[in-house]
């Protein structure tokens, strides 16, 4: 024997003598044998067309009638329907010898005015059913995928097979006539419509890879001197792990050598044939494999990878983590304190893509890959290959990773990172681009703010230097005055005079003071900043108190700026304490405790006067998300260390919760406390229990998961992603309808109490309110866009009372907004980003959280401002008694007019 007894590529003949028989075998033919319709459905190069052969004919041989339709000899680039479907009914009209028997040309032109799946009806029920009235028919299908090539749908197609399966109730002769299809694909990606599909009636039929005790048809092509046969099987199986293309080709070079050492009258020593199967996969497989690869198997699995450059840096991106997981689990890298975190399948996209390819498996609910030729030929150096091939920034990403993620300094920034944002878009990348990407926008962001400090602190210094030249100027004239008065202590109206000089100049240096508070009070109240303005303008009263002659002038500017300051102020309070970025802020039910999460990894509660209650550590990574439970009695938290936890208000840590592969952005209690929904940088949301127990994962995003939101009665979830788009939820975790509009990243999202509108911000600078549909629906427009931010807009809460809402933007404004779209406050005064917002339970407090390290607490509406309510004719003028005593008076002529008490 040679090696010609293997055949590598191409479908096995039906008694091909080193065909390996699989449990598939008997499946499939147990199935059909049956009538049950089966497909099977896995990547190339498995045995699928060897395995359609040898079925087709062994029913051959017990008396079926079979025919067998390759969809490549139909063709797809050029075809349109009807020669598509044509095609099929010669394929059949061939395939069951009726060339003869049957003019299926001038048939066809007789029931030209039908439709094209109408004809396809009458040829099975009139011509082939009749044709053959006893003998059972079994069709196969085999190239399946070829249809994803064509211009146009065939769902209609697969909704003539399940017809045909669905006619077995009303017509027996249905009875005899089944399907098998067989291609590189999964139902998902075949058929659009999941209410049209056969494959919901059919039995799949799995093909798993060749097992040793099978491999008996393969020995027959090796000689006698290759030592134990056993043990070169098994090291067969070590590097192809059953891949049937592979393991023929590897046993086919085996048998070559084997012929060779004979011919020379050696032999396999004992114990080395794991060595001998070692060396002939690295020199005639892996060693230049692109030159050896014929026929073409891995470059097939290359080119599948590579073929949707937009897709690619995700794939890659999942294969590489697989890799790392081997590296890992190795003995060499025992001693490391990282540990492998295992794929879960999940069915995306991405997934299904590597698994058509051939380059993974599923094995026990999670990705593994296939063997270890794969693994050395695709390995860590070819993934970054490639991956610096796709990205525009990848010298910069390969130095961040090989600083461990920790040097700021390999960060893109400016023009750099706007353009790698802008090719982000259009790509799926992996979690560490999109990690990347979010530490450059953070870095930028923040060296810009420092930029902005600098300046503003030169600034400070400059007139601080202006004030103390101004000081050594007023010591000087003192000095001067006092040696005037030693020097003309003799003449005391000079003195007297000199006195009373230096009286005018302190006075008007105390005057100047004063109009310069009030400027400054002023100036801040323009910019927005109410608690600052205050604080000038007391500063200003108290030197106006000191001054020996009242100036009736600067009372009455004074007095303006304060009674602005105090009624104009809608910040009343403000309080820091972290070290870093505050992150997110909440209110507790009863509105007296805040609770905040910040970018220094902790945890903290306040009262809401600013006294610091607690602090909880534990957390590993920055703190994006907090909220108290609706009973007020536990805290929950979500970090970038993957994991999200409860404490109580005391600060004892309850629960940890793992089960996301990275960052946790939001965390959410359903109204009832029972549950926790959480959103994640792997782009998946989780319900939990509120012990921790998970009940359900939500996929349906394409990237991570920024914002969460239950509505008030609990029914509805939505969630807000950077794939552009946000989804409604039911309960039990049904997808409702995807909401599409905003151009980028969907950054927050929240319910509006008591009913089913909702409301979404992006980073296209936009807010848009949504009302949710009650019956299932693919996508929702919005009713209403909101702009005025002007920069991205990261959060918005709705108030208890549904009446307003509020929104935070990296603008370093938070506005509320009425539900009719009207801008009703701009609440100014943070010095960056505001990142996190919530409302009191009373709907009368905002509380703001942002990248200055503060919490800044304002009034929705101030409490000293009344509002005066008339009824009949509107108010025209209003005026006040003197010194604010009594009651204003006021002409009817404009109603819900606002006015503030006299300043007392």
């Amino acid at each position: 024997m040679t090696g010609s007894h293997y055949q590598v590529g191409g479908s096995l003949t039906a008694d091909s003598p080193s065909y390996v028989i699989r449990p598939a075998d008997n499946q499939l033919y147990q199935a059909l044998k049956q009538g049950e319709f089966c497909y099977v459905l896995n990547c190339h190069q498995m045995g699928k067309s060897s395995l359609m052969v040898r079925i087709k004919h062994r029913l051959q041989q017990e008396g079926y009638r079979c025919a067998a339709i390759d969809l490549t000899r139909i063709g797809s680039e050029g075809v349109v329907l009807s020669q598509w479907y044509n095609g099929i009914m010669g394929e059949l009209w061939r395939g069951f010898r009726l060339v003869r028997q049957f003019p299926l040309k001038s048939w066809r032109q007789e029931i030209d005015g039908i439709s094209v799946q109408q004809r396809l009806s009458d040829f099975i029920e009139n011509i082939l059913l009749t044709q053959f009235p006893q003998e059972n028919l079994v069709i196969f299908v085999d190239e399946i995928d070829s249809i994803l090539s064509l211009d146009f749908s065939v769902d209609d197609f697969f909704a003539w097979i399940q017809f045909c399966y669905d006619q077995r109730a009303i017509n027996s002769q249905y009875r005899r006539l089944c399907f098998a299809i067989f291609g590189v694909a999964t139902p998902n990606t075949l058929i659009q419509d999941k209410t049209r599909t056969p494959f919901n009636i059919g039995r799949a039929i799995e093909l798993q890879g060749l097992q040793l005790a099978d491999l008996y048809p393969l020995a027959q092509g090796l000689t006698s001197n290759i030592g134990d046969i056993q043990a070169i099987f098994r090291a067969v199986l070590d590097w192809t792990g059953g891949q049937p293309f592979l393991t023929q080709k590897l046993c086919q070079l085996l048998g070559r050598t084997s012929q060779r050492i004979q011919q020379k009258a050696l032999k396999i020593p004992s114990g080395m044939e794991e060595f001998w199967v070692e060396n002939m996969v690295y020199t005639q497989i892996i060693h230049r494999w692109e030159s050896r690869d014929e026929p073409e198997h891995l470059q097939t699995i290359r080119d599948r990878l590579l073929h949707n450059p937009q897709w690619l840096g995700r794939i890659l991106g999942i294969y590489q983590q697989l890799l790392t997981n081997i590296q890992l689990d190795a003995p060499a890298q025992s001693s490391q304190t990282l540990s492998p975190q295992p794929v879960p399948v999940d069915d995306s996209p991405e997934q299904t893509e590597l698994l058509l390819s051939g380059l993974v498996i599923k094995q026990a609910g999670f990705l593994q890959i296939r063997n270890r030729i794969y693994q050395e030929v695709f390995d860590q150096a070819w993934v970054n290959q490639q991956l610096s091939k796709l990205r525009p920034y990848s010298q910069t990403f390969a130095a961040w990773i090989a600083q461990g993620r920790s040097d700021p300094s390999r960060l893109l920034r400016g023009q750099a990172l706007k353009d790698a944002q802008a090719w982000s878009k259009h790509h799926h990348l992996s979690d560490l681009d999109y990690q990347f990407l979010a530490a450059s926008e953070a870095r930028d962001r923040q060296e810009t703010q420092q930029a902005l400090e600098a300046r503003r602190t030169l600034e400070v210094i400059a007139r601080l230097e202006q004030e103390k030249k101004a000081t050594r100027l007023h010591r000087y004239l003192l000095g001067s005055i006092t040696g005037a008065l030693v020097i003309v202590s003799v003449l005391g109206l000079a003195i007297l005079l000199q006195y009373r000089r230096a009286l005018e100049s302190q006075f008007q240096a105390n005057r100047s003071a004063i109009q310069a508070l009030v400027s400054s009070s002023k100036s801040l109240a323009i910019s927005g900043q109410g608690l600052d303005t205050l604080v000038e303008a007391i500063r200003a009263k108290r030197l106006l108190e000191d001054l020996a002659e009242p100036d009736p002038d600067l009372t009455g500017q004074t007095d303006a700026v304060l009674r602005q300051a105090i009624y104009g102020a809608v910040e009343f309070n403000r309080f820091s304490g972290h070290g870093s970025s505050v992150n997110s802020v909440g209110f507790s039910p009863d509105g007296q405790t805040l609770v905040t999460g910040s970018a220094d990894r902790t945890v903290r509660l306040w009262q809401q006067d600013g006294t610091l209650l607690e602090s909880l550590r534990g957390h590993t990574d920055e703190v994006y998300a907090v909220q108290f439970s609706p009973d007020g009695r536990q805290i929950v938290s979500a970090s970038g260390d993957n994991r999200v936890k409860l404490w109580d208000t005391q600060g004892h840590l309850l629960k940890t919760i793992d089960g996301h592969r990275a960052t946790v952005w939001f965390v959410r209690f359903s109204p009832d406390g029972q549950r926790l929904a959480t959103a994640s940088q792997d782009g998946t949301v989780k319900l939990w229990t509120k012990t921790g127990q998970l009940l359900k994962t939500l996929n349906g995003h394409r990237n991570g998961v920024y914002g969460l939101s239950f509505s008030s009665d609990g029914q509805w979830l939505a969630s807000a992603s950077i794939d552009g788009t946000a989804k409604v939820w039911r309960a039990d975790g049904t997808l409702v309808t995807t909401l599409k509009g905003h151009q980028g990243a969907v950054w927050a999202v929240a319910f509006r109490p008591g009913s089913r509108q909702l409301v979404t911000t992006g980073q296209d600078k936009t807010i848009r309110l949504w009302s949710v549909p009650l019956n299932n629906q693919p996508e929702t427009s919005p009713t209403t866009i909101l702009e005025g931010h002007g920069n991205a807009i990261w959060g918005v809460n709705v108030s208890p009372d549904g009446e307003f809402l509020v929104s935070t933007s990296v603008d370093k404004t938070a506005k509320v907004w009425n539900w009719q779209g009207q801008l009703l406050q701009t609440l100014v005064g943070h010095k960056g980003v505001v990142w996190g917002v919530d409302i009191s339970s009373d709907s009368r407090i905002i509380s703001t959280a942002g990248w200055d390290h503060t919490v800044r607490l304002w009034y929705k509406r101030h409490p000293l401002v009344q509002t005066i309510q008339t009824v009949g004719d509107p108010i025209t003028a209003v005026d006040f008694t003197m010194e604010g005593e009594g009651e204003g008076t006021a002409n009817q002529g404009e109603s819900n007019q606002e006015r503030s008490p006299p300043l007392v």
